[in-house]
């Protein structure tokens, strides 16, 4: 290849516009450029450095469009130049089009989403709603004292579940599957002989209602396939009993100083006793 067209491609220089002529000029119209430019920046026109670095750029100019062999190879490159960047832009124009309709997908998510928050939020109020109305009229229906002095009493049951394994349940896993019934505010475990058929613990419910629930449960009926899949689903089905422990169960019997947790509670276990 001739090294001044291999220095004018590296160099990624315009020719035609180094002349001020079109791409399809005749050979006389190529002429004419180099002439009106080499008036501007010849040595005995304009002696500035930049002028004769021009003045050479033009110079070959002339030279490789003036060469049929070497113009031919110098528009090849043109046309393939020109071609790349037409399917560089169609692939700009393409991965323009993607993020748009990406931003656009993500945006009607996000609608999506925040619609979706918005009745979440509605249903929750409306749940809550429909939960205190439900309270008035259970209120009403078991004609609960109008009460003032409304301190919960915390109560004591004792859990007891068949020994299979030492150690088999843990403080968590009790909790897990007994705060169902209720807040609970502490768990402890005596201590069990290996030996012993059944092992027990202690659970102290924050509120009468969750140790009445607790003890009034058929623990046989149980369906652990309706708990949390875990280990605490399994182990349901070794709990035998649940019991109020006595010293825990001292109720007042004054409706006035009772607290309705506490009223509620010695209810169901008239109904379950009667």
């Amino acid at each position: 290849m001739d090294q001044d067209l291999k220095q004018v491609l590296d160099r990624d220089i315009d020719l035609y516009d180094l002349l001020g002529v079109p791409e399809d000029s005749q050979d006389s119209d190529i002429r004419r450029g180099y002439r009106q430019q080499a008036l501007i920046y010849h040595p005995d026109k304009n002696d500035t450095p930049q002028a004769n670095v021009r003045f050479q750029q033009i110079s070959t100019a002339l030279k490789i469009l003036g060469t049929p062999e070497l113009r031919n190879s110098y528009d090849s490159y043109k046309r393939l130049k020109r071609q790349r960047n037409e399917k560089r832009s169609q692939l700009n124009e393409r991965d323009k089009r993607f993020e748009n309709e990406l931003v656009k997908a993500e945006e009607e998510l996000l609608r999506n989403l925040k619609s979706q928050q918005s009745n979440a939020y509605k249903e929750a109020i409306l749940r809550e709603e429909n939960l205190k109305l439900r309270r008035r009229r259970e209120s009403k229906y078991l004609n609960l004292p109008n009460v003032t002095h409304q301190v919960e009493s915390p109560v004591v049951v004792k859990l007891k579940w068949k020994n299979l394994i030492q150690g088999i349940f843990t403080e968590d896993e009790i909790r897990d599957i007994m705060s169902r019934f209720g807040r609970i505010s502490k768990i402890w475990f005596p201590e069990n002989n290996d030996s012993d058929t059944y092992h027990y613990c202690f659970i102290q419910f924050e509120d009468y209602i969750g140790g009445v629930l607790a003890t009034l449960c058929d623990y046989s009926k149980l369906n652990p396939e309706n708990d949390p899949v875990g280990k605490s689903g399994s182990l349901i089905k070794l709990l035998r009993s649940c019991r109020f422990v006595e010293s825990s169960i001292n109720l007042k019997w004054d409706r006035r100083e009772m607290s309705q947790a506490e009223y509620i509670g010695r209810t169901l276990l008239n109904l379950q006793s009667n």
